[in-house]
């Protein structure tokens, strides 16, 4: 695995590789010779790379990669190395890799830093309240750096509720150096201002806030808490011009409270609108009202119309199953 930019990362996978834009995550698959031509100008740098590739492949099967234009000349400085070894290189990893039948490297990385939360949903499955985590930051940063080492795609720090771990500012830093792409998925009832800084001041981080409905009883009645901290934290992330996420969980709403949270969305540009399904099947919490992924299709019809409607095509709604 290498970047080759700011946007684009590579890696060697089992039918070749991929290239995958780190901004919007979008993905080109490549040939296991175009694979081996990325590899080449990693160590040799382009001139040397395409000459030594012509040597044992077709030019043609390189036209893809250079017609994508995805390196520039002079950014990776020649090497004196074998162009032999490397090939042969890249080639058994893609062999390992298909014989194994898997990809290299997870995409993405879930991290809970802490299962210690502030609040007591309905839906939560969590039964052990007490903060018990005793691990500093720099515990994870070893891990956390081999990931992307390895090519890792995203991060994702979830809990519990993250912000009540003891090190989350100094977490976040080291995620922020890093440079990969991140979400922190927080209740937003008792994060911290510096906390909030770190976050709007990363161009990494993206906080995803968790709320069930604008109206304060229902919310009440959902997670424990009243929604006007995490609607305050969400105006205020949108104040300060940080691309901010929504998470919901089907639950007890009606289609209406589900609706009034996506004009809520619209209103102050949510980047994402993510809508889980719950289903029961632990028997641990105290959820009574059950939607199935047939109620759910009716939600998805429904808020459609209404983006349809009123002509609001940039919101991205997900729509997820939740046991």
């Amino acid at each position: 695995m290498y970047v080759l930019s700011d946007e684009l990362l590579f890696r060697v996978e089992k039918n070749g590789g991929i290239l995958i834009n780190k901004n919007h995550f979008s993905r080109l698959e490549l040939s296991e010779s175009e694979s081996i031509f990325l590899s080449l100008v990693k160590e040799m740098g382009k001139e040397k790379a395409l000459n030594e590739c012509i040597k044992y492949f077709s030019a043609d099967s390189l036209t893809k990669i250079l017609r994508e234009k995805i390196y520039k000349e002079g950014e990776i400085k020649e090497k004196g190395i074998s162009s032999l070894s490397i090939i042969n290189k890249i080639q058994s990893k893609i062999k390992e890799l298909k014989k194994l039948n898997q990809i290299s490297f997870p995409l993405e990385l879930v991290i809970y830093p802490s299962m210690y939360c502030n609040l007591h949903c309905g839906f939560c499955f969590l039964a052990n309240r007490e903060d018990e985590n005793v691990h500093l930051a720099d515990d994870w940063k070893k891990v956390l750096s081999q990931a992307k080492e390895n090519g890792i795609l995203s991060f994702s720090i979830l809990g519990g509720e993250p912000t009540k771990y003891k090190d989350i500012d100094n977490l976040l830093k080291i995620i922020d150096s890093l440079k990969v792409v991140t979400t922190i998925t927080t209740n937003g009832q008792e994060i911290k201002k510096s906390t909030i800084d770190i976050i709007c001041q990363s161009d990494y981080i993206t906080p995803v806030i968790s709320l069930e409905s604008i109206d304060d009883f229902k919310n009440f009645e959902l997670m424990g808490t009243r929604s006007k901290r995490g609607i305050e934290l969400i105006k205020l992330f949108h104040e300060r011009k940080k691309k901010v996420r929504l998470n919901t969980v089907y639950s007890n709403q009606s289609e209406e409270d589900i609706v009034e949270l996506l004009k809520f969305a619209i209103k102050n540009e949510i980047d994402r609108f993510s809508i889980a399904d719950y289903s029961e099947v632990t028997g641990f919490t105290k959820i009574t009202k059950i939607y199935n992924i047939s109620d759910l299709r009716k939600l998805e019809e429904k808020v459609r119309r209404y983006l349809l409607d009123n002509k609001i095509p940039e919101l991205l709604v997900d729509y997820l199953a939740m046991t």
